[in-house]
C-alpha cells in the first residue's frame, strides 16, 4: 500500500498523468528544461578588462582581413565577450582615426 501512494505521489510531483501515462507536459518539460541550463552553467564570473586602443586595433584588422570570421572566435583569442568585440566593430571608424592621430603626434 506504501508503494502504491509513493508511486502516486511521485507521478503528481513530476506531472504524470495516471490516466494517460504520458509524462511531463510539453510546458513542464521546457521550464524543466530551462532551470536545468541555467543550474548548469558555469558559475564563475569573467573578470572585466579594458582593451588597449592597440588590442582594439587589431580585432578591427583581423575582420578587415577576414569579414567571414566569427565573434565568438575573436573574443575567445583576447578573453572577452562576443559582445565586446561586435562593440570595437561598430566603434571600428573612430578606432582607426584615433590610431592615427597617435601614430601623427608620435612621430
Amino acid at each position: 500500500l506504501h508503494d502504491n501512494a509513493r508511486q502516486s505521489a511521485y507521478k503528481g510531483a513530476v506531472g504524470e498523468d495516471r490516466n494517460q501515462g504520458e509524462g511531463l507536459k510539453t510546458k513542464e518539460k521546457s521550464n524543466a528544461n530551462m532551470v536545468a541550463r541555467i543550474f548548469s552553467r558555469d558559475k564563475t564570473k569573467r573578470k572585466r578588462r579594458r582593451l588597449t586602443m592597440k588590442e582594439q586595433y587589431d580585432i578591427v584588422q583581423i575582420f578587415e582581413k577576414n569579414p567571414k570570421l566569427g565573434h565568438s572566435v575573436v573574443a575567445e583569442q583576447y578573453g572577452i565577450a562576443r559582445t565586446t568585440v561586435s562593440t570595437v566593430l561598430k566603434r571600428k571608424d573612430l578606432i582607426k582615426m584615433e590610431i592615427g592621430i597617435a601614430l601623427v603626434r608620435d612621430k
